[in-house]
């Protein structure tokens, strides 16, 4: 018979290789996969609650009407606050902030082998919408799938509503998947339930609208931002998204398209000169629905509500500015770091004079138009204490109401 004292040092020696391998592939604990969140104090993950609580009323004070701020560091909340009644479990109108949760959709399918971004548009749906059939899918992902002369000169140009060109993203999924399913049924079997989301609404009928029409719990945005952080890896799931898909989507594909509003990946706005992490990446929607990935910190932030003020770029800008340098944690090189280099963009008015504040300025209205397209064609998504805030943020920018 085998002896105990051996029994004992097998189980030791199995467990000591699991771990060696858990280590030699990074395999650390990366977020709460389908199942509920972990929490952790600030201070085990070398954060301080002081200066997260010192952030989130500073965002609190500079930016309108905020509902909630969540902070996530190595996979677990580490704080949550809710302002003004909001709940855990009330779901926001996300608005462009769903172009960011499509991308995600689409690299889930490029997993699951439906295609890749690489795929011509015109050779895999019907319907091109304004695309250019001959472009590919990075340059729906890109906002440069109108452009008619892609090879030689691309042209960014932003489809607020997603009946542009965004669209053809759900079609290609309705298209390709061998089950038969609608995109809104594949998304929820293979994008919604995987991820855990608790309390997203996505879908009218058949139909996955790309460019708005969202709604969900901060804590459940704080998922699909930490999915994107943790380059497509997903708990239980391994790549969820493929690394490389992933990367890309972080990254600034086309930065001498015409007409660029600036740093965008795949549906993400970048921030690549960045002080406290250039791999910064943002999901932003109208009227300040912001969620942020700092790769370099492990961290994902959330910040809902309903800013109603004119300058449509400085709520998710002041989240990030008065938020980044919580997130360092003690044993960082940046964790002293002067806040001097950026403190143009702490302050309203020097942040208007700032070239990406005058960039996003310009092309305010424009986003604003497609939102109004979207709000037209999809009224009885919005109650009424929503349309009039948004009728508000209309007749604020010299746009008619809708009715």
């Amino acid at each position: 018979t085998v002896s105990h004292a051996l029994i004992q040092e097998m189980k030791c020696a199995v467990v000591l290789a699991l771990w060696a391998g858990a280590v030699a592939h990074g395999q650390t604990y990366r977020g709460p996969g389908d199942g509920p969140w972990k929490f952790s104090t600030p201070e085990e993950q070398g954060l301080s609650t002081l200066a997260l609580e010192l952030a989130e009323g500073e965002i609190n004070a500079a930016v309108g009407g905020r509902e909630c701020y969540i902070v996530v560091k190595n996979g677990k909340i580490v704080y949550e606050k809710y302002r003004r009644g909001r709940t855990i479990s009330k779901e926001t109108e996300l608005y462009s902030h769903t172009k960011s949760f499509a991308s995600s959709v689409f690299g889930r399918a490029a997993k699951e082998g439906l295609g890749t971004q690489y795929d011509i548009i015109g050779d895999n749906v019907a319907k091109t919408l304004q695309c250019n059939p001959k472009g590919t899918f990075e340059n729906v992902l890109t906002m440069t799938g109108q452009s008619p002369d892609l090879p030689n000169r691309p042209v960014f140009e932003y489809d607020g509503s997603g009946t542009m060109c965004l669209n053809t993203l759900a079609d290609f999924i309705t298209t390709n998947n061998p089950e038969g399913l609608s995109a809104v049924a594949w998304k929820d079997k293979h994008w919604h339930k995987p991820l855990g989301l608790e309390g997203t609404s996505w879908g009218r009928g058949a139909d996955l609208p790309c460019g708005g029409g969202c709604k969900t719990t901060c804590r459940d945005a704080a998922r699909v931002g930490l999915l994107f952080m943790n380059n497509g890896y997903w708990e239980g799931y391994g790549q969820f998204l493929t690394k490389e898909y992933a990367l890309r989507a972080q990254t600034w594909i086309f930065p001498k398209a015409i007409g660029s509003w600036g740093e965008y990946g795949y549906l993400l706005w970048l921030w690549v000169t960045g002080d406290v992490d250039p791999t910064y990446s943002n999901m932003n929607g109208a009227n300040g629905q912001c969620t942020q990935m700092s790769r370099e910190h492990d961290a994902v932030t959330v910040s809902f509500g309903h800013d109603t003020g004119q300058d449509q770029g400085w709520p998710c800008n002041a989240a990030w500015q008065f938020g980044k340098h919580s997130l360092v944690s003690r044993d960082h090189a940046k964790f002293n770091m002067s806040r001097e280099t950026s403190a143009i963009y702490r302050n309203q008015t020097t942040w208007r004079e700032t070239d990406r504040a005058k960039q996003v300025a310009k092309f305010s209205k424009i986003e604003l138009e497609g939102l109004r397209e979207f709000v037209a064609q999809n009224m009885d998504a919005f109650d009424r204490a929503e349309l009039e805030k948004i009728n508000r943020r209309f007749v604020l920018h010299g746009l008619p109401q809708v009715l």
